[in-house]
């Protein structure tokens, strides 16, 4: 599976959660629920238990028009007090064409109004007191580069901020041609960071929290950024970006090591497909700011869609960063780690099972035999594949071939490539790196998923009753969670995730490669995936994503 393809199926969600009420509060509760920003005052919501939400505050202006596929500019100020209590505009997607079981485990699909105008926020608090600075949690989506919106249950911060003495931000942006579409080329100068302003987006998201989170409590000091799958990427992306620096000082990359981004070249291909499918041609950029939103996804799905062209040769990926020289000046950790974040330390890791997710939509996964197995592994590494399975069957002896596919499945694409971020973040120091890996098996679907992508999510945000099917709200589930979640804002407070109910978790190191497995009983062991699988994952070059 394409990696974009896979991280942007991450991205489905579900209902608004419970823990939000929308009622109409009191007046003096509404009151006390204002805020000031830099363009005006806010009012959210405050519930009965005391966490005030901001839902759409806008950080950027809307991006259509003359401001599409332009850097993200600041919105305008308004007079007296915006109300904050509806979440803003989704940026214009498509529906995420993933498999029923997991729009069920990840809650079902979400009816949100898309647009253009979908530079919003949404922040969660305690209290609003000048002068209490608390840590920031800032939570970035997933959905790789085309899916995705900061308002999905299992993104939302209200549990957190109830848990933990944090404020909470999550944001939209925008994505897919929309964000990342290089018309470098074609467009002039004016269109020059045409195929990073998705990616320029994030950056104003976190200048807005640099200069408005502390009038919500917040300490624009100490703010750290998550991001799983899709959002992991990102943040791995913004570890590389120089405009970035300064902006965040912890990182949390779940299930989406991104080392290296795909070139110019194959974006500048992308974007011709592009204008043809569309029937823009190259002297005719501007026209292109004006076609409504519908048909920008037609000619997306003209251009990434081979069933209507399979006579042309395959794309090449699909829509996002790109290493510009400029807005990203190198692959992030490719060959070696970037020394723009060399003093922010980073969490990294990856779930035990990502290859159930990976290959849910082969029918035949859970009963492969020998040749099954050969066959979909030499799909991905050709002839490599006995050297391949025979390392895998090594490692697990008494593993079935459907075991071996789904543990070569989870490291093909997230194992592996943390692990390699690690090393290369750790060699390049000074700031610690934390290595883990999420052995927790959800009970969904006869527990055949076993610790699948996106399973750790409700836990690192404590969101276990807002993801019923993913964690049956067992009491086992929410004792882990309160372990996991303390831990992530403990690492929001300080850079070190010690301290808050899980093992003494040491940071990754050549010589010791220390690896925290986070289950009901949770441990370290060193150099997890082991040394023959590691050499051999080691010999092979970094997927561009």
């Amino acid at each position: 599976m394409d990696r974009r393809a896979l991280l942007a199926g991450a991205a489905t969600a579900g209902v608004a959660s419970a823990a939000i009420p929308d009622d109409v509060l009191a007046a003096s509760d509404r009151a006390e629920a204002i805020a000031a920003t830099r363009y005006g005052r806010v009012r959210g919501i405050r519930s009965p238990d005391g966490v005030i939400t901001f839902r759409g505050v806008p950080y950027g202006a809307p991006t259509s028009g003359s401001n599409r596929f332009m850097p993200p500019v600041k919105p305008e100020p308004w007079t007296g007090v915006r109300e904050a209590v509806e979440w803003g505009q989704s940026a214009p997607q498509l529906v995420s064409f993933v498999p029923s079981e997991v729009q069920a485990y990840l809650g079902g699909p979400v009816a949100r109004a898309q647009g253009e105008d979908c530079l919003v926020l949404n922040i969660w608090t305690q209290g609003l007191a000048a002068g209490r600075r608390r840590p920031v949690y800032v939570r970035i989506h997933g959905g790789g580069y085309s899916t995705g919106s900061g308002d999905r249950p299992m993104y939302l911060g209200h549990n957190t901020v109830r848990r933990g003495d944090v404020v909470y931000v999550s944001m939209n942006h925008r994505l897919d041609c929309f964000g990342f579409l290089d018309l470098s080329q074609f467009g002039g100068d004016a269109f020059a960071a045409s195929a990073n302003v998705g990616l320029l987006d994030l950056v104003a998201a976190l200048e807005w929290v640099r200069d408005n989170i502390e009038h919500f409590g917040g300490d624009p000091d100490r703010v750290m950024i998550v991001g799983e799958s899709g959002g992991g990427a990102k943040v791995s992306t913004l570890l590389g970006t120089p405009a970035a620096k300064g902006l965040f000082h912890r990182a949390v990359i779940e299930s989406g090591p991104s080392l290296a981004l795909p070139s110019r070249q194959t974006s500048l291909a992308l974007a011709e497909r592009f204008l043809k499918r569309a029937g823009i041609g190259p002297g005719q950029i501007g026209e292109l700011q004006a076609i409504p939103a519908h048909l920008m996804l037609e000619a997306r799905q003209l251009t990434l869609n081979r069933r209507w062209f399979p006579y042309e040769a395959p794309p090449q990926g699909g829509f996002g960063p790109i290493a510009d020289g400029t807005i990203v000046p190198r692959d992030m950790f490719d060959p070696v780690a970037t020394p723009i974040s060399s003093d922010v330390p980073v969490i990294v890791g990856y779930n035990r099972d990502e290859g159930t997710f990976l290959q849910m939509a082969d029918p035949d996964l859970y009963g492969l035999d020998d040749a099954g197995l050969e066959g979909r592994v030499r799909g991905l590494v050709g002839d490599a594949a006995p050297q391949v399975i025979a390392a895998y069957r090594d490692a697990q002896p008494n593993a079935t071939p459907s075991e071996l596919m789904i543990g070569f499945g989870t490291d093909y694409i997230f194992g592996a490539n943390s692990i390699k971020l690690a090393e290369r973040k750790a060699a390049l120091g000074p700031a610690p790196v934390y290595l883990y890996r999420f052995d927790w098996a959800t009970p969904a679907f006869a527990g055949k998923f076993g610790a699948t992508h996106g399973v750790e999510i409700p836990f690192t945000a404590y969101n276990i009753a807002e993801m019923p099917v993913l964690t049956r709200d067992r009491p086992d589930a929410h004792a882990l969670a309160a372990q996991v979640n303390d831990t992530w804002t403990a690492f929001a407070a300080t850079g070190d995730p010690n301290g808050a109910g899980l093992p003494h978790w040491p940071a990754y190191t050549a010589q010791r490669r220390a690896t925290l497995l986070i289950d009901q009983h949770s441990q370290v062991v060193d150099d997890a995936l082991g040394p023959n699988l590691r050499r051999l994952w080691d010999a092979v070059p970094a997927r561009r994503i």
